[in-house]
């Protein structure tokens, strides 16, 4: 949400809250967690959306046997698709124009 007004007010770049950036809040829950409590839900202050996530069958399970989260494959790659979505948004709104492929996503023919 900080990165949002700062693009807003700062930046004057109204920014779209759409899929990416809901998925990202994602991110910053569980990078909360463990940065802070060493990933243990229960002493985490979003301990209530963690527990929603591992409901949800989101990518994030736990506690395991030290009550901490596990990050599944999937979770990664989720959150990974959503920062690269979230910075073409950031960049197209900004007048960088369309993103370029990367390296890994270049097609040969």
């Amino acid at each position: 949400d900080r990165v949002k007004l700062f693009m807003d007010a700062a930046a004057n770049l109204p920014l779209v809250y759409d899929k990416s950036w809901q998925e990202l809040t994602k991110l910053q829950k569980v990078r909360d967690c463990i940065a802070h409590v060493g990933g243990k839900i229960e002493e985490s202050r979003d301990r209530e959306y963690l527990r929603t996530l591992i409901a949800e069958h989101q990518g994030v399970a736990g506690p395991d046997e030290d009550g901490r989260l596990e990050l599944e494959h999937v979770f990664c790659g989720k959150m990974i698709a959503a920062a690269k979505s979230a910075f073409n948004q950031i960049f197209e709104t900004a007048g960088f124009g369309p993103a370029q492929p990367t390296f890994e996503t270049k097609t040969t023919s």
